[in-house]
């Protein structure tokens, strides 16, 4: 099995990522989204989380998902920020692993402040 490389896909945003900060991720894949992602992706983004010192912190609520062509649409809104941690990195490599392991390749992650 070959994952796509992080440091290939995700650079950090042009933009100052601070709390209440909403963010358009936009992640384009090599296959059409199956009802499974559809259903399930909004709520693994809506819950997900990062370990820190023994617990988890969720950094960001969802706003909108959309599935798009060959891949979705997310925006985001940060709830909380560690300045030592980019959160959005620790989440795409969260994304590229699930897609990983289902043989689905991420081809571009890209963010935008709204």
């Amino acid at each position: 099995m070959q994952f796509d490389e992080i440091d290939k896909l995700y650079f950090p945003p042009n933009f100052e990522v601070k709390l209440s900060t909403t963010i358009k991720v936009m992640v384009k894949i090599n296959n059409k989204l199956d009802g499974y992602h559809i259903r399930n992706l909004p709520n693994l983004i809506s819950n997900w989380t990062y370990p820190k010192g023994g617990k988890n912190f969720k950094p960001f609520s969802l706003i909108e998902f959309n599935p798009a062509e060959n891949g979705f649409v997310a925006e985001i809104r940060l709830i909380k920020k560690d300045n030592e941690i980019d959160e959005l990195k620790l989440f795409c490599q969260d994304i590229l692993d699930i897609f990983n392991c289902e043989k689905i390749s991420v081809l571009e992650w890209e963010m935008e402040e709204l």
